[in-house]
């Protein structure tokens, strides 16, 4: 279901969530694709807001329909009931918004007009006024320390719900902060208020309802305000050499299927991304002789095709230092996994590991992904998506939304990961993603990311027949004018 937002633009919607299990794949990316991925990615870059009950929706409609759109995260909460502004305040906290504690000069002018609690939420009292009420709300309205108002007022025997709506209505006719109002205890009170200016306020029956259509309204002001971005320029790309290396491949197996590591690597060092060389062997000899022609210490990891959780099946050896550990190295993987191909490859440098990646959508074309890498991978879960086109602002809030992102900054005293080549490497690989329509599935996995660059070290790609280019009009909704 869905609708289309005040002033063009974004939307919202809440039908068609089932996901259902993620699908087993063959890589990491395609094995976390779940069915509403490629709708969750394109609703985050075309301010859609997406709904969990149709309740919400409607919620959220009602805000969106007063102007004006807050201007930020922080929020005032006023009103005759301590229990409910602390339920208002707990929802907003869960929600992301903010409740600043208002200055001192502020508090005293809410104390002035009655307020027996000033930080915010403010209390005005069970027995509050109807003008103790309507002068509260001019000074926060006043204050340029919020950006947005919910009223909580508790039903009375002692108060008039039409005098409190009166009040509310006579604070509320400028347009200045975005206003909502939460009425708990009065059964027959009206479902909106309103202004003179023809505006009508919504009223809530309960606190988390308002705050949380609020905090969705929040939402789509931030994307209203926020640049498209630009999508990079990149240098040191070789569209020719990628297609060729895509021909080659369907020369030999014209039904597509997963590239063997030397061809991987050569893919992506088309795209300019930093690779640590891969040596593939056959054979004890094979593998020292790489060994040291890649510069000790180096890992030493299984071949065998098929094999993506390699270290599950005993099939990773690291840092080692001499042909002696090498040897032993082999032996234990072939047994183990009982194949005879061992790849070779020097260390990387420390850092953070990370899993950059790529799926194709049918309906929406190619999707990036970038999270958490390494053997946690699965576990911890901390992955974003974005679709094509994918701008320098898409690819920013991809890293920075990571929970990962604060050991990509330094965690405790930590070096700080070069964050730029990352978005560098994240920007190249949706650059091949949209040069070769082949490519079915990415992995780079991990992606170290360190003080001195980001460098991919365990790649797969899988290359299919291309099909049909998606739906322009999906891919490019985010592009449509506001």
């Amino acid at each position: 279901m869905g609708c289309p937002t005040p002033g063009g633009g974004g939307g919202f919607t809440g039908g068609g969530r089932g996901a259902g299990a993620p699908r087993a794949g063959a890589s990491h990316t395609a094995a976390a694709a779940t069915p509403e991925t490629a709708v969750d990615a394109l609703f985050a870059q075309s301010g859609v807001l997406r709904m969990d009950t149709v309740e919400e929706l409607v919620d959220t409609a009602r805000v969106l329909a007063v102007p004006p759109l807050p201007h930020g995260r922080r929020l005032a909460v006023v009103g005759n009931a301590g229990g409910a502004g602390i339920l208002a305040a707990d929802a907003a906290g869960r929600l992301g918004l903010e409740l600043p504690e208002l200055s001192p000069a502020v508090q005293e002018r809410l104390a002035a007009v009655g307020a027996v609690g000033t930080a915010n939420p403010v209390d005005l009292g069970a027995a509050a006024s109807p003008a103790s009420l309507t002068k509260a709300l001019q000074v926060l309205k006043a204050s340029a320390e919020v950006d947005s108002i919910v009223v909580n007022y508790a039903a009375t025997r002692a108060g008039k719900i039409d005098e409190i709506y009166a009040a509310i209505a006579a604070a509320g006719n400028e347009a200045v902060h975005p206003l909502v109002v939460n009425c708990v205890g009065a059964a027959n009170a009206a479902p909106e208020i309103a202004l003179a200016d023809g505006r009508r306020l919504p009223v809530f029956p309960f606190p988390e309802s308002a705050v949380r259509a609020l905090a969705q309204a929040v939402r789509y002001a931030e994307w209203r305000a926020r640049p498209q971005g630009a999508v990079p320029e990149l240098a040191r790309v070789d569209t020719v050499g990628a297609r060729a290396v895509v021909q080659r491949h369907f020369q030999r197996m014209p039904d597509g299927g997963w590239l063997d590591p030397r061809q991987a690597s050569l893919l992506l060092h088309c795209a300019g991304v930093p690779v640590i060389p891969v040596v593939s062997a056959l054979t004890r000899s094979e593998a020292i002789a790489a060994a040291e022609a890649a510069g000790y210490p180096v890992a030493v990891k299984t071949g065998a095709p098929g094999v993506l959780h390699k270290t599950d099946v005993g099939g990773v050896r690291v840092g080692l230092t001499n042909s002696a550990q090498i040897g032993v190295a082999y032996d234990e993987i072939t047994r183990a996994v009982r194949d005879p191909q061992v790849l070779v490859q020097a260390m990387a440098p420390e850092g953070t590991e990370l899993v950059i990646g790529v799926v194709r959508d049918q309906r929406f074309g190619p999707l990036v992904m970038a999270g958490s890498g390494g053997v946690l991978t699965d576990v911890l879960a901390d992955r974003q998506w974005r679709g094509l086109p994918l701008t320098d602002l898409d690819a920013r809030e991809m890293i920075h939304s990571l929970r990962c992102a604060l050991l990509l900054a330094g965690y405790r005293g930590a070096r700080a990961a070069d964050q730029e080549a990352v978005l560098d490497v994240v920007h190249r690989i949706a650059w091949l993603a949209g040069q070769v329509p082949e490519l079915a599935e990415l992995d780079i996995n991990p992606l170290i990311a360190g003080p001195s660059g980001a460098f991919a070290v365990d790649t797969r790609i899988r290359l299919a027949p291309a099909e049909p280019e998606p739906d322009w009009y999906g891919r490019h909704l985010r592009s449509v004018d506001v």
